[in-house]
């Protein structure tokens, strides 16, 4: 069997399909939290599964380092201070410290960054659809906040998360916790 169908026939006019198979369905799950919740850890275990796990940060990194239109926008939005001497490579360290510290520019930042993001992961999701994937992670940590995405999600959100004692024990020496425990 096929992991798409074999006689598909599509009328341009009225655009509607006729598929003669069985119809191919791809589960797509959202995959969000917090930081140091875990998200990676569950990423990488996926993607050792043969999961496809599109990551969104990563795909705004490369946006951000790569993508002429973004840094147009950048630099537009936030002047050359955030690009390096040259000004041809965004210091996203520099730009982390303006939106970080007021709502109003992160919200700039997303506008021009996000509808971008939203294309790419649009182009993934169908790349691994007709690649015959079954099953897709969209590892997104804004995905509630973004909402965009939610429109694609299945039924299926998982919030990664781990319990606040695991993560004071894995941030902190264990001579250190003795003492704060005693």
């Amino acid at each position: 069997m096929q992991p798409w169908p074999t006689n598909l026939n599509v009328r341009r006019r009225d655009v509607s399909v006729t598929v003669e198979a069985e119809t191919v369905k791809m589960l797509i799950v959202g995959l969000t939290g917090g930081i140091a919740t875990g998200k990676s850890t569950v990423s990488a275990i996926l993607k050792e599964k043969n999961v496809a796990v599109i990551d969104a940060d990563t795909i705004s990194r490369n946006l951000v380092d790569h993508d002429r239109q973004v840094q147009r926008g950048i630099l537009k939005a936030f002047g050359p201070s955030v690009f390096n001497d040259d000004g041809t490579h965004v210091e996203r360290d520099k730009l982390g410290e303006i939106v970080f510290a007021d709502p109003e520019k992160r919200k700039v930042l997303n506008r021009i960054v996000h509808p971008i993001v939203f294309r790419r992961i649009v182009v993934q999701i169908l790349r691994n659809f007709l690649s015959g994937q079954a099953i897709v992670i969209l590892d997104i940590p804004l995905l509630f906040e973004s909402r965009t995405m939610l429109w694609f999600v299945s039924d299926v959100i998982v919030v990664s998360w781990y319990v606040r004692h695991y993560l004071i024990t894995k941030y902190f020496p264990a001579d250190f916790l003795h003492f704060i425990t005693t």
